[in-house]
């Protein structure tokens, strides 16, 4: 199992094409394997960091680019690039959360002094998990938070369970 890859089963059973309803939810309409919150700004920072990438994933986006977000052509499309080249399209979400959402995490966390290279796979992946939903600059605050409800740091374990109850 690559490294995102249990956060993208839970969020949108890893398809890239999945697209939220919106309704209830404070991040509005959310896309992809990652969901990108539409109202948090999220979709758009993706489509602008496409076109950065060049390339195919700037290909991708000028697709998008050309609709509103949140139109039915915008979704239709997102869903037609999707249909089109799965893996490609997934590949490219993957990328933008590991480049602008766990990386950046991971150098918080090293600024703090925890080394996520030290950690084992399922940390990672906690980590990855939970950049996602609350953002590569909450993840510091919310180990502290985490670390101060383990009595003695005697496993990842007891960490990781503190980890998912208080999220």
């Amino acid at each position: 199992m690559a490294l995102g890859d249990l956060s993208a089963s839970y969020e949108s059973n890893g398809n890239p094409g999945c697209v939220s309803s919106g309704v209830g939810d404070l991040g509005g309409i959310s896309y992809g394997a990652y969901q990108l919150a539409s109202a948090a700004g999220s979709v758009d920072a993706f489509i602008e960091w496409g076109i950065n990438q060049g390339g195919f994933y700037a290909d991708y986006v000028y697709s998008l680019n050309q609709y509103d977000n949140n139109s039915d052509a915008f979704i239709d499309q997102w869903k037609s690039l999707a249909n089109n080249d799965c893996n490609g399209f997934l590949q490219m979400q993957h990328d933008y959360i590991k480049s602008e959402y766990y990386d950046k995490a991971c150098r918080y966390l090293a600024n703090e002094g925890f080394h996520t290279d030290n950690h084992s796979n399922a940390l990672k992946d906690v980590i990855w998990s939970r950049v996602v939903q609350y953002g590569p600059g909450n993840v510091v605050d919310l180990f502290n938070e985490d670390l101060a409800c383990v009595p003695v740091y005697t496993s990842e374990w007891n960490f990781l369970d503190t980890y998912y109850l208080l999220a």
